[in-house]
């Protein structure tokens, strides 16, 4: 289970990474923040810093820059 959900989140990294690559709207900063959402809660039980830390880096990495994009550029957060 662990290896197919590995798998699923590395194609929504790649899938993301693509996203910000042909971003170019305000709509797109909103999007990507709610991708990032998706991406750390999505996966988070995958955010073991030990069994596996490339994830749980990268999981620390998208919440660190939904917060950011949050409090920075004063995005509408979901509801």
């Amino acid at each position: 289970m662990i290896q197919d959900d590995k798998a699923q989140f590395w194609n929504q990294v790649l899938a993301f990474a693509e996203q910000i690559e042909s971003s170019g709207s305000d709509q797109d900063l909103n999007e990507m923040a709610a991708m990032l959402l998706g991406l750390s809660e999505g996966f988070d039980v995958l955010a073991d810093p030990v069994e596996t830390f490339e994830e749980y880096s990268v999981i620390r990495l998208s919440r660190a820059i939904h917060d950011v994009l949050y409090s920075r550029a004063a995005l509408r957060q979901p509801r």
